[in-house]
């Protein structure tokens, strides 16, 4: 039963008025709008949704109150009337991702469909056209060849026969073309008399005078690349849809200033670009405005098209093209002992698997072993050709398409043409690696070197090299990246060839920079001490060829690039793939398998005598059944939709960037100034947009500071969030001007909310992916009741890391949203509402400041603060410190005598042992990080503060390389004990691991705050530096914290230590006695190998004191950030998401100052607490503040949140 909860400003899809979440969740507008009872509107529950919408817009006719609703009815019907035509012409219902199409197009939006074969992508243009056509609208179909405008042609003429549109006129022309078709096509074409015009690219790049004097109302593309054979067909098919040549102009001026920005090294002429082109791309709106264009659609299978023009896109229509090379990657790892006899293994293994098959050879078995496998594959009767060129023979290809050829032999070469350049998911099932594919560099480093062989060297070798080295070693690899990789790849190849030849010329700049990184190696390759570290390596290897010293290191690229042509993605899915090594080398394939894991988190290698063969192969097998029948146009009955049409929803344009990013290239589409990222999973297309964060607040102006009280019910006001740009403060009034600065720049998040409708209206499914915490809850339930006129089905989906395992689970669980959470999230922001404006309103009458705030939980730290503040004052004493011979530093307090009579009296004494003795102790390896354990950590050893520490560790979380970053829990996942299980075996071995899950299941979804890969600090870098991890913004302290938060985690899954402990009782010449203790060995490191223990010298008895310092110190320091957020954890005050902004707020409202790391009270701050505490001492005590969350937790759990907002309503009150 929905019951009201909260009023919405500004949400009524039909009068932009206020409406409660009742009537939004209904899919209906307001009662004002809409006099219908809610039991009512349910009765028309049961209808599609689209029927349901124009079912609204009718009563709202009735009732003469139709406003706004109207543009989603007319949305509705005309789908209804698509679908309709749809299901007559082609004798099927629209699948959802063709309806998402199809309202893209009827709303008037261009955009790219980057989808795999047989996802209907050419029907869907056919259809679209005859619809538009039948409403007196201009259509063009461009295809990429003769063969397909024939049979589209001839497609079209049965479409219009079955949905008796005969009317229409369809001309088209192609190569070849019978005289008499010819004649009529360029008669009807002349004249005009067409309403739908279907040709090949070609005919546009030679015949564009011909069809320039029209301007069409929709064009489709199909396969764009064929489009981009000539680039300036690009402009010309946005010149037929009414673009002018004055707007193309500036549009590819715009391109060249963006591409000159991203070289400028210079802020401030940097700026000035960006501003010409903030200027151009204005210039453009205004020209394109005052007249209505056309709509295009590209699609592609692949997404490969490139060029500069095609950024025309962009500029001009608001969208960018993606690519289907997806990171889900479903393939079977497996590997075996390469024998002598490679022939004979890999034709056992054919024979087993059959055709469909890939076989990579190593580069240094080259031709020679790729004959003699074809040979002995022959005469095993298999058909077999090898492929070494450029390309692959167009009639091969085919043939191995057909399955008139088994197996493809090439080479293990990155760009190896079967390595990069063939997409068979119907039936590529397998692929052989005869070695493990490498990278093969001399030990005596020469200038016959490529560049991009140089930089992964320079990568590779780093950690091997001493702390200086390896500065130098991550410097000249930057250097190499931005300069010399930074060009095209034909003048990178240039420049090999003079840096080989010794040759002078215009690109001798990046051939020095080349010769640096060559004399720096050369230089360290010759240390003995890197050589012996480099031949104790378990992931590359040293061997020795005809004389010659080689350093061989694994080439993952090329392993992914040629594994991945057995697991392609298609409409539906993931093909099911395997891929087999044949291990020459224990040392590369761990290599292999390590570098693997940094990218695919989900790879799990599998040894030949591991596998389930048959269950295998039938899994491989099924895929390629379900892709063939998609391609024929027949679709198993297990799919109730092929592919589904969804918005997912996060919170950090950062994070919808990196999600985006797992399933390829993704295509961008601007909304309102929203950025869209979308992309094709298999099973969904994925539009990815970002809230940035909360959307919507309480008013200020309605009933109890924001809360509308009725009797003993309480209902909250909400309004979007308006921010000042000037200032950044943040409030719901709606006001042309900032209340704080003046300001008239004011960004409302009601543009968000229109952006995201008009996503909503496109798809079938939205996904609510905010933050896995009540503060997300909230922001994704804000969201849901804001969309839900516009879409039926709305989800929930939470992820504790942003990795392709975490979202891939996400979308596999959906659920919905936690209305428990959502009431918790709302009693807190109520009560920190009433509270903070009944106090912050005292204040500013006591002390005549409105900057001045006061909160529950702020009152009580500050208290804290205060009192370790007074006891650090009392606390100054002389302290004493002697240092002994052995280098140990006894530290004395409590001294009553004369300090320099001490230190006179001790300086070149004896010390005497009165007690001696050794014990050896476990050492447990302390727990993974909690909220609260990192800002403490993270403040003691970085120096960081609480709001920096959260902010950096957002950005990893949202980066994927750490889990969600506000918890209370220690507990560890089974992926997160694999995660360090990789990590701990490989690095120290298996004798040194210790799984622990620190707490039990039972806690709760939520874990440690832990590394998603096992990768630590230096291979984050490693990856980031070389491009195969792409983000940014990552610096050096971001580096830092994850480094922190690894070597904690890797630890915590460590065996204990083992450590002698000394216990002394030492006499300093009867002028004390005290007792030292001390860690003087570790007997066995456990954990300790990433997290040292600091050791002692051995105290002797011999030691003799060498000098005594003094001086006047104090034995209690105020708070730091982190002892402070420890303080709460350990009192229950506050939460993981909420430590940080407290202490910052003290600090923000000149309560607290910090110096030297250490939290000291203000003058306003002790007078701040003082009239507080007198005045509402009892209602701002610990006690009665952790009560508070102790309810909040119970509203969590279930219990009823309106009973505790009265209780905390009548308190409240109670203050006047």
């Amino acid at each position: 039963m929905v019951i009201l909860k909260v009023i919405f400003e500004g949400l009524c899809p039909n009068c932009n008025g206020s409406i409660s979440d009742e009537r939004l969740l209904l899919g209906a507008p307001c009662k004002q709008c809409l006099p219908v009872a809610g039991r009512t509107l349910k009765t028309y529950s049961a209808l599609p949704y689209t029927s349901y919408q124009v079912k609204i817009a009718g009563l709202l006719e009735k009732f003469g109150t139709l406003r706004e609703y109207k543009t989603i009815s007319e949305l509705s019907r005309a789908v209804l009337e698509f679908e309709e035509l749809f299901k007559k012409a082609v004798g099927s219902k629209l699948w959802s991702a063709q309806r998402e199409w199809a309202k893209r197009v009827l709303k008037g939006v261009s955009f790219a469909i980057t989808a795999p074969t047989g996802l209907g992508k050419t029907i869907f243009g056919m259809v679209m056209s005859l619809y538009l056509a039948s409403k007196g609208k201009k259509a063009y179909i461009v295809l990429p060849s003769r063969l397909l405008v024939e049979q589209v042609l001839n497609k079209m003429e049965e479409f219009k026969e079955k949905t008796g549109l005969n009317h229409l006129v369809i001309i088209g022309y192609y190569a070849g073309i019978e005289k008499r078709k010819k004649e009529k096509f360029l008669e009807s074409l002349n004249e005009g008399s067409f309403d739908i015009i279907v040709t090949s690219s070609r005919f546009i790049t030679v015949n564009f005078d011909k069809i320039s004097k029209y301007v069409f109302d929709f064009i489709f593309v199909d396969d764009v690349d064929s489009v981009l054979k000539s680039s300036k067909d690009i402009d010309k098919i946005l010149r037929l849809l009414g673009i002018k040549e004055a707007e193309l102009a500036l549009a590819y001026k715009a391109i060249k200033l963006k591409r000159k920005a991203i070289t400028m090294v210079k802020i401030g002429e940097r700026q000035h670009v960006l501003d010409e082109i903030r200027r151009t791309r204005d210039e453009i709106e205004t020209l394109m405005a005052s007249r209505k264009i056309g709509v295009l659609v590209v699609s592609t299978a692949t997404g490969k098209a490139k060029g500069e023009r095609i950024k025309l896109f962009r500029e001009l229509l608001k969208f960018t093209i993606g690519a289907t090379t997806i990171g889900f990657r479903n393939i079977q790892d497996i590997y075996l002992e390469r024998t002598e006899d490679v022939e004979a293994q890999v034709l056992k293994l054919v024979k087993k698997l059959g055709g469909g098959g890939l076989i990579f050879v190593g580069l240094d078995d080259g031709k020679s072993l790729a004959d003699k496998l074809a040979e002995s594959l022959r005469k095993a009767g298999i058909v077999v050709e090898t492929c070494y060129g450029a390309s692959v023979k167009p009639s091969v290809i085919r043939s191995f398409s057909d399955g008139d050829i088994d197996i493809l032999i090439g080479m293990a070469s990155y760009y190896g043409v079967l390595v990069r350049g063939i997409d068979l998911p119907h039936r590529i099932r397998y692929a052989i690696f005869t070695s493990i594919p490498r990278f093969k560099f001399k030990l005596e480093i020469k200038r016959d070197i490529h560049p991009f062989r140089l930089f992964v060297l320079l990568n590779e070798l780093a950690e091997y090299m001493d702390k200086e080295d390896r500065k130098l070693a991550d410097k000249l690899a930057v250097e190499l990246k931005r300069t010399v990789l930074k060009l095209e790849k034909r003048k990178v190849d240039e420049v090999y060839e003079q840096l080989k030849k010794g040759i002078e010329g215009e690109l001798s700049y990046y051939v020095n920079v080349c010769l640096k990184a060559i004399e720096f190696l050369s230089k360290v390759l010759r240390k003995k001490e890197v050589l012996k570290k480099l031949e104790k390596s378990p992931y590359l290897s040293i061997k020795e060829i005809e004389g010659q010293k080689y350093v061989l290191i694994p080439d993952v690229r090329t392993y992914i690039q040629g594994s991945g042509r057995t697991s392609r993605l298609y409409a539906g899915g993931v093909t099911k793939g395997i891929s087999i090594v044949l291990c020459d080398d224990s040392k590369l394939l761990r290599g292999l398998i390590r570098q693997l894991s940094w990218r695919f988190e989900e790879t799990r290698w599998l040894h030949e005598s591991e596998v389930n063969w048959d269950e295998l192969v039938s899994e491989v097998d099924e895929d390629r059944r379900t892709v063939k029948l998609i391609m024929e146009g027949k679709i198993p009955s297990r799919f109730k939709d092929l592919v589904k049409s969804a918005l997912l929803i996060v919170e950090s344009p950062h994070k919808a960037k990196v999600i985006s990013s797992f399933f390829g290239k993704p295509a961008q589409r601007e909304i309102l100034g929203l950025k869209a990222y979308e992309v094709t999973t298999g099973d969904l297309t994925l539009n990815i947009v970002a809230s940035k964060g909360h959307v919507f607040d309480l008013v200020s102006d309605k009933g109890f500071h924001g809360v509308l009280v009725d009797e003993d019910k309480f209902i909250p006001v909400y309004a979007t969030i308006k921010r000042c740009s000037n200032c950044g403060e943040q409030f719901t009034d709606d006001v042309k001007q900032c209340h704080y600065c003046g300001n008239e720049d004011i960004m409302d998040s009601m543009d968000i909310i229109r952006a995201l409708r008009e996503l909503a209206s496109e798809v079938d499914l939205v996904l609510i992916g905010t933050d896995p915490d009540v503060e997300g809850e909230k922001i994704g339930w804000d969201i849901m009741n804001a969309l839900r006129p516009y879409v039926a089905d709305m989800r929930r989906i939470e992820f504790h890391e942003v990795t392709r395992r975490g979202i891939r689970n996400a979308l596999k669980n959906l659920k919905a949203i936690d209305e428990k959470r959502v009431n918790a999230q709302l009693v807190r922001r109520v009560e920190d509402r009433w509270l903070g404006f009944e106090l912050s309103e005292r204040l500013w009458r006591k002390f005549n400041n409105k900057t001045l705030s006061a909160g529950r939980v702020q009152m009580p730290v500050l208290r804290w603060i205060i009192e370790r503040y007074l006891d650090f004052k009392k606390s100054w004493t002389v302290v004493f410190r002697v240092k002994l011979s052995n280098g140990s530093v006894i530290k004395l307090t409590g001294l009553k005598m004369d300090p320099l009579k001490v230190k006179n009296e001790l300086e070149g004494s004896m010390i005497r042992i009165l007690d001696i003795s050794e014990d050896l102790v476990d050492r447990d390896p302390p727990p993974p990080f909690t909220t609260d354990a990192m800002l403490r950590e993270a403040s003691r050893l970085l120096h960081f503060s609480a709001v920096k520490t959260m902010r950096i560790a957002q950005t990893l979380f949202e980066s994927g390389f750490i889990t969600y970053h506000r918890t209370d829990s220690i507990r560890v996942s089974l992926d997160g004990i694999n995660v360090a299980k990789d990590y701990i075996v490989n690095r120290f071995g298996q004798e040194v691991f210790k799984g622990r899950k620190w707490a039990p299941a039972e806690e709760g979804a939520h874990e440690c705050i832990r590394p998603v890969k096992p990768m630590d600090a230096r291979e984050l870098m490693r990856l980031i530096r070389e491009g195969l991890i792409r983000v940014k913004g990552i610096t050096l302290d971001h580096i830092k914290l994850y480094d922190l938060i690894f070597r904690r985690f890797i630890a915590s899954q460590m065996k204990k230590a083992k450590l002698k402990v000394q216990k002394t009782k030492i006499s300093l010449k009867n002028i004390a006695e005290i007792n030292h203790e001390a860690i003087i060995d570790v007997v066995e490191p456990g954990f300790t190998l990433i997290s040292p223990i600091k050791l002692e010298p051995e105290i002797t008895g011999k030691e003799k004191v060498i000098s005594v310092m003094f001086r006047r110190e104090p034995q209690i320091l105020p708070y730091t950030q982190g002892e402070v957020i420890n303080l709460m954890k350990e009192r229950g005050i506050g939460r993981p998401s909420t430590y940080a902004t407290i202490v910052q707020k003290l600090i923000d409202r000149g309560y607290v100052v910090e110096r030297k790391g250490r939290l000291i009270p203000t003058t306003l701050g002790f007078k701040v607490h003082n009239y507080l505490t007198e005045k509402f001492g009892d209602i701002l005590s610990e006690r009665v503040t952790r009560d508070l969350e102790r309810k909040m937790d119970m509203v969590e759990r279930g219990a009823d949140y309106q009973r505790i907002l009265l209780e905390e309503y009548r308190e409240i009150k109670s203050l006047s």
